[in-house]
């Protein structure tokens, strides 16, 4: 798997964590994933979330958040009961359909993630998210018939395009409507969560890049490539979304800050001039410039704003020792949450890859090539 398929993978992360702060409202005291007729996008990214924290399924590259929007508008509570599937609406067929043998590599697992026996679960369940989402997931693998060969990479066999999804959608759902008729549906879908995040209050982003002599000139422009492209997926502004870049090698370079640059073409134009140096791989310093400078008050950091940062780097830093303390405490502060890409051929190495694992916040986090 080249760069930009797992480029694309942390670009999809980088929404989906950014959603989360899109309208949030205070966690419930209980666990709303497995309570009857709960709804909201609240439930929906928790339920998405467990799953995901479980790495039984691969990526699915928004699916059952852009499902969850098409079906049943996360939830409606006008319409969420156990008589359409709950959130994800899945139906009597479909939800027989997930009991089938060959996903049994999957629910087998179910008891221990998250005390849920498939075998005995029954479609009235579904009213509860989890099980919905659980649900669906396992109607798009019994389409995708990802249980076949399953893949070592996040990657996975699900498509990026939406106009692909909504045909995989229609499919493991047994949907009657035209393709076109839910094509548009869930095109709409997808674009309306993306506009949420992209104009939401905003949150604070930052790209931590490794530009030493390991990553090499082609990489490099690579990975500038993949930072355009993020911001350009986003509202630039002091009352929407703010980008800082940390470009390191032996020490860290120029640093644009997050109030450095108040619109997305000034900003994609800096991001361009930034120098290719080749040095060594500092990794820790990038990232204790990350905690010191980028996120410390006075450089443009806003109070109450969600704080992120992808750090793309081989994995392959001069201090591996320095680089894990340097990530320990970026992870002290829970408001920051962290992914990391791997850059390079050389990332497929275990040490390298154990090392971008301790980068990120969580280890599902973590980017790498196949």
């Amino acid at each position: 798997m080249g760069f930009f398929r797992v480029a694309a993978m942390a670009l999809v992360a980088l929404v989906a964590v950014a959603s989360r702060f899109v309208g949030a409202q205070p966690s419930p005291s209980t666990d709303g994933t497995l309570e009857p007729h709960e709804s909201g996008i609240e439930v929906v990214l928790a339920s998405i979330e467990k799953i995901d924290a479980t790495c039984i399924f691969r990526k699915d590259k928004q699916m059952l958040r852009n499902i969850a929007q098409a079906e049943s508008n996360n939830g409606d509570k006008n319409s969420v009961t156990s008589s359409v599937g709950g959130i994800w609406r899945v139906s009597q067929s479909v939800f027989a359909a997930t009991k089938s043998a060959s996903l049994s590599v999957y629910f087998s697992r179910f008891p221990g993630a998250f005390g849920i026996n498939w075998n005995t679960a029954t479609w009235q369940d579904l009213d509860k998210p989890l099980y919905s989402a659980l649900a669906a997931r396992l109607a798009i693998a019994l389409q995708q018939q990802e249980f076949l060969n399953t893949p070592t990479s996040l990657d996975g066999k699900l498509p990026w395009s939406v106009t692909a999804q909504s045909a995989i959608w229609k499919a493991a759902f047994q949907k009657p409507e035209s393709a076109s008729a839910l094509q548009s549906l869930y095109v709409a879908a997808a674009q309306l969560i993306r506009s949420a995040v992209c104009n939401s209050a905003g949150v604070e982003i930052a790209f931590v890049l490794d530009v030493s002599g390991s990553i090499g000139p082609g990489n490099f422009n690579q990975m500038k490539e993949f930072v355009k492209t993020a911001v350009s997926s986003f509202e630039v502004g002091p009352a929407q979304n703010q980008f800082a870049v940390v470009p390191f090698d032996s020490v860290v370079r120029p640093i644009i800050k997050l109030n450095d640059y108040s619109n997305k073409n000034s900003l994609i134009n800096a991001i361009s001039a930034i120098p290719y140096t080749g040095g060594g791989t500092e990794t820790a310093a990038g990232l204790n410039a990350l905690r010191a400078v980028v996120f410390a008050p006075g450089n443009g950091v806003r109070a109450g704003r969600a704080k992120m940062a992808i750090v793309l780097t081989d994995g392959a830093s001069n201090s591996p020792a320095q680089t894990t303390a340097a990530a320990s405490a970026i992870h002290a502060n829970k408001d920051i949450t962290v992914l990391s890409v791997g850059i390079g051929a050389g990332v497929i190495h275990s040490s390298y890859a154990t090392e971008l694992g301790l980068i990120a916040s969580d280890p599902s986090n973590a980017f790498t090539r196949s």
